[in-house]
């Protein structure tokens, strides 16, 4: 337990330190404008003039593949809290049969 906390706390430190040394070096600013000008490049050359129809197909298939994924989810917790109930419920005792 105290490893973890000991190493969240150094983590922690020197992460700050990052975060108040980055803002100082000069070249962050020009890896800024790169990744910048990168997307610009990749924005120009993917878009396409059917883009938000395209954009609203994605959306409606990852909406699709996400419902489908909620549903078999609860499925399976409705199917396995009903064999735990099943299981967990006492049977009623019987009687010996005598001979």
């Amino acid at each position: 337990m105290r490893q973890a906390a000991s190493f969240s706390l150094l983590s922690i430190v020197t992460l700050v330190g990052l975060a108040l040394a980055l803002p100082a070096i000069p070249w962050i600013t020009d890896l800024a404008l790169l990744i910048e000008a990168c997307a610009m490049a990749l924005r120009k050359r993917c878009f396409t003039p059917a883009g938000a129809i395209v954009s609203a197909a994605g959306a409606i298939a990852v909406l699709v593949v996400l419902g489908g994924v909620a549903y078999c989810l609860a499925l399976g917790l409705t199917r396995s809290m009903r064999l735990w109930n099943t299981r967990a419920s006492p049977e009623p005792h019987r009687p010996a049969a005598s001979s």
